[in-house]
């Protein structure tokens, strides 16, 4: 009798946490440094980094007699998003008072702040931290085993790259060694089945394509898929396929293939399993119009270059097409009408990069951002580009990370866009003159702007008048240009007279 599959179906735990780390000096009950990591390679001595490590930190672990201890801040226990990682790691260098300085702070080891810095709001970032970081999607959490197992491989990684072989390094290296065996239990343990693959699949491919695999972990990886994947009777293709692989991967004086594999072919495998294995969690899922829609809509944007399907694309400038817009229909309702079946849509749409930021980041959510970053280049100097000169001034940036902000500045002050609440965020904290004078550019842009708004309204409004009077009176001519539903017939029977 076929058994129950232990692979688990819809659980997409791909979100790869960034953690925010601290070093603590024991000695001193001091703070050191405070960096940021994510879950490092198990096989980390084939990464050579190419940045310049810190120095500071370096010196001081080999001048303790005693371990430092390395440790998650304990506000942000489940890590954060990749994307907000500087945010949260220049608040904690500030926070913790860890940049070096010889006179006011000699223990700091942190030599440079956290990237794009000036444009952190310090204050909103506190509000959040002391509020509890909650993550941005509702997906399921990662298991607390698994976390903790990532946060401890991932900080001693990073703390190990950053000694480079120096002094007081081999006991960090004994001891990555370890964390690298229990983050390895948890993985096998918490995750399932694709995500474990796709773990692997990871690992393979950041070694050189033709370096050779090592025997033992390629089957410990092959065993523990096969273990994940049960004895259900549907399954045994499948084990017959990892079976083989495992095979390959015992060493030709135990019986296996008489070859070494290099990494690009485990690679290459794990890349078919991983979509092979996809096709199965998505085949299992229940058959509703949820997951359904989600299958065409992933099926339409892969096939057309990544792109967003919209739900006007028939009634803008571009061409669209009836496809494109029922599907762009399909998502907005599948959003208005709760996200039903939200974990196995997720699934289906896991390897869309667009997904994530359109379903999760309400509009509102990033104009409020992009005003903080207006706000934040604004006090540090950079002026608008018709603004009077004042004393530090200096260009507003209109390039790489800024170029949003700064196509935003000029829509705001040089066309009037945006609400009167969305300029007041942006000005926040200028001094008096500054605000006065942007504040009256946009006041000045936004009349003629609502002018021109309000004339095209009335415009478009007259047409749809002149194009509803047209049909009516197409409607009335056909109408009497139709027989009567009863003509009358005369008879020509004298008789009946």
């Amino acid at each position: 009798m076929a058994g129950h599959s232990k692979a688990l179906v819809v659980t997409d735990t791909r979100r790869q946490p960034t953690f925010i780390y601290e070093v603590l000096d024991p000695g001193t009950g001091k703070v050191v440094y405070v960096g940021k990591t994510t879950v490092f390679d198990r096989r980390w001595t084939a990464h050579e980094s190419k940045h310049s490590k810190c120095k500071l930190l370096r010196a001081l672990i080999a001048s303790r007699s005693y371990k430092l201890t390395f440790r998650r801040v304990e506000e942000l226990p489940d890590g954060v998003p990749a994307c907000r990682a500087n945010e949260f790691e220049g608040f904690f260098i500030c926070q913790r008072r860890t940049m070096y300085h010889p006179e006011d702070c000699p223990h700091g080891c942190n030599a440079n702040h956290a990237n794009h810095i000036g444009n952190l709001d310090y204050a909103a970032v506190a509000a959040e931290v002391a509020a509890g970081y909650q993550w941005p999607t509702a997906e399921d959490p990662l298991h607390p085993d698994l976390v903790t197992a990532m946060a401890e491989a991932s900080i001693l990684g990073d703390i190990v790259v950053q000694m480079e072989g120096g002094p007081g390094s081999e006991q960090l290296v004994e001891a990555l060694e370890q964390a690298h065996t229990r983050l390895r239990e948890a993985e096998s343990q918490h995750l399932g089945i694709v995500q474990l693959a796709e773990l692997f699949l990871g690992h393979y491919e950041n070694i050189d394509d033709y370096m050779l695999v090592d025997h033992a972990m390629y089957a410990r990886d092959i065993n523990a898929l096969l273990a994940k994947l049960g004895n259900e009777e549907a399954d045994a293709g499948l084990r017959r396929v990892l079976r083989s692989q495992a095979l390959l991967a015992k060493p030709a004086q135990s019986g296996g293939a008489p070859f070494e594999m290099p990494a690009c072919a485990a690679a290459s495998f794990m890349k078919g399993l991983v979509i092979t294995l996809e096709s199965r969690e998505i085949a299992n899922m229940p058959k509703t119009t949820a997951i359904a829609n989600a299958v065409e809509l992933r099926n339409w944007t892969l096939a057309n270059g990544l792109s967003i399907p919209s739900k006007a694309s028939l009634s803008r400038k571009s061409t669209g097409t009836m496809v494109e817009q029922s599907i762009g229909k399909k998502m907005q309702r599948w959003k208005e009408k709760g996200r039903p079946d939200e974990a196995a849509v997720n699934f289906v749409m896991r390897n869309v990069p667009w997904w994530r930021k359109r379903v999760y980041q309400h509009r509102s959510e990033g104009s409020a951002a992009s005003n903080q970053t207006i706000n934040a280049l604004l006090r540090m100097g950079c002026k608008y580009k018709n603004e009077p000169d004042f004393e530090g001034s200096r260009q507003f940036p209109s390039f790489g990370d800024n170029a949003a902000a700064y196509r935003k500045a000029w829509n705001a002050f040089g066309d009037g866009k945006y609400t009167e609440a969305d300029v007041d965020a942006m000005l926040a904290g200028l001094p008096p003159e500054r605000r006065e004078w942007l504040k009256n550019a946009w006041l000045n842009k936004r009349s003629s702007l609502l002018a021109k708004v309000n004339q095209r309204t009335v415009e478009q409004q007259a047409r749809a008048y002149s194009n509803g009077q047209k049909r009516l009176r197409r409607e009335v001519e056909e109408t009497s240009d139709e027989p009567d539903d009863e003509p009358v017939v005369e008879s020509d029977d004298e008789s009946s007279e």
